[in-house]
């Protein structure tokens, strides 16, 4: 995720947030199907929405 905030003398600060590295969730099998759930979650959520 990245923020970008402005502050009140104009001067722009770029924020960038790293929820999890790739070789992280790669390297723990319970990361992955972690992040399976939230797919079959997320997908799950798009089709009740119609998005």
């Amino acid at each position: 995720m990245v923020a970008v905030t402005t502050s009140e003398d104009g001067v722009q600060q770029i924020i960038v947030l790293e929820v999890a590295h790739v070789e992280d969730d790669l390297a723990s099998s319970s990361s992955v199907s972690e992040n399976a759930e939230l797919a079959t979650e997320e997908s799950a959520l798009e089709e009740a929405t119609g998005e």
